[in-house]
């Protein structure tokens, strides 16, 4: 299925699946295939690029419930936190300290970077540089959750999303995740 260049997933679709009504719109680099899954399990939206029939980097972007009133900038890293320790596996990690970030007074995160050294067999990993960035908005009940998994540390397509994502809560307004210095995906 073709999405359009400006892809929203709208509140209702996080909701739907017991989620906080967060949603989410981001642009649609060229090379992306776009999968939206519908299983309860699985996140809103998967982006893949391959490059000679092998995968040269994964995005995907889910929304996660968080108790963000009290500390939200500890809850936020542990939220991506436990997200690299996911994508990579039970291989070995070696992961950068949780770096937080303000987006204007309605957007603020937390990015965690690691290179998967090995996979939890013992092999050589495809997507060695793995990437998770949890944003919140205005709500407190939940967090927007991007996940890269890529071939190389600078992966331009998941740069361009990063670059283009904007928060859309349903209670409480929106916020742009883009535009100048997003240090989401960089090293």
């Amino acid at each position: 299925m073709q999405y359009p260049r400006d892809l929203k997933v709208l509140p209702i679709a996080a909701a739907r699946r017991g989620r906080p009504p967060i949603g989410f719109g981001f642009e649609v680099a060229d090379g992306l295939e776009v999968e939206l899954p519908e299983a309860a399990n699985q996140p809103l939206v998967r982006c893949v690029e391959n490059a000679a029939g092998q995968a040269i980097g994964v995005l995907e972007i889910d929304v996660v419930a968080a108790a963000l009133v009290v500390d939200p900038a500890r809850a936020l890293a542990e939220i991506a936190g436990a997200a690299v320790e996911r994508l990579g596996g039970g291989g070995s990690l070696r992961a950068q300290p949780p770096v937080a970030f303000e987006l204007g007074v309605d957007v603020h995160g937390v990015r965690v970077t690691a290179d998967l050294l090995r996979e939890a067999g013992g092999g050589r990993p495809a997507l060695p540089y793995l990437t998770a960035v949890a944003l919140a908005g205005p709500s407190v009940r939940g967090s927007v959750l991007i996940m890269i998994r890529a071939a190389a540390d600078v992966w331009d397509a998941g740069d361009r999303v990063l670059e283009s994502l904007q928060l859309l809560d349903r209670d409480r307004g929106s916020g742009r995740g883009g535009g100048a210095a997003m240090p989401l995906a960089g090293r």
